[in-house]
């Protein structure tokens, strides 16, 4: 049971950390954007946007003096993002973009973003060093009342 404990702690807590909620009800429009998005994006896309997801993150006031991430640095990642975005919607996915919205809304674009972006979250949260590193927990957690918890009827 400890063994089991110790392996899926990093893995929960990463993917509850870093991923986007699945969205209730896409549809069938919907799911073709997401999967286009997902499918079109590149390695170098893909690092692009875990850069800005992180710099972005870094934001938060409860984590902001931890991190140095100069205006111009943040700036250029912005930009490589939004380069990405663009060329997402514009080039690589404009039809299923352009069905999604016409047969399912605006809320279509969001909606595929989300899991979009929970597919990227999920990338920063699968890499063996953000794992080891959210496993370190371990080292402090006392996982027996933990398991005596749960385990009570």
């Amino acid at each position: 049971m400890r063994f089991a404990a110790r392996l899926l702690t990093p893995t929960i807590i990463g993917l509850q950390l870093l991923s986007v909620p699945p969205a209730t009800a896409a549809g069938p429009y919907t799911d073709q954007l997401a999967n286009c998005l997902i499918s079109s994006v590149t390695e170098d896309d893909t690092t692009a946007l875990v850069q800005w997801m992180f710099a972005s993150l870094s934001l938060h006031p409860a984590v902001a003096e931890m991190v140095q991430i100069t205006d111009q640095d943040r700036a250029q990642l912005n930009a490589t993002a939004a380069s990405v975005f663009q060329t997402l919607l514009v080039e690589s996915c404009s039809s299923q973009a352009r069905e999604a919205i016409r047969n399912e809304g605006l809320s279509s674009l969001e909606t595929s973003f989300g899991l979009f972006g929970g597919t990227i979250g999920g990338e920063i949260a699968s890499n063996a060093r953000v794992l080891q590193g959210l496993s370190e927990i371990e080292n402090y957690l006392d996982i027996d009342p933990i398991v005596e918890a749960l385990m009570e009827e």
